[in-house]
């Protein structure tokens, strides 16, 4: 995310705030609020999903509920 946030710092916080204020339902809405491309944003979920050892979302959307991360 680094290479990103100095690419083009004000548009990515401003999107991902965005985000977390009302997140989105579907990569495609991801990438428009942030400015990349829908392979982008897949790319680093499945880096994310591989850095915590999971496979699917169930386990972080599980782990943002029981965190009150989201409603």
């Amino acid at each position: 995310m680094t290479k990103i946030l100095e690419a083009d710092d004000h548009v990515v916080r401003d999107g991902i705030k965005k985000i977390f204020d009302e997140p989105p339902g579907t990569v495609s809405e991801i990438a428009n609020i942030l400015a990349l491309s829908v392979k982008t944003i897949s790319t680093y979920r499945a880096r994310i999903l591989e850095k915590v050892e999971m496979k699917t979302n169930a386990p972080i959307t599980r782990y943002a509920i029981q965190n009150k991360l989201v409603s």
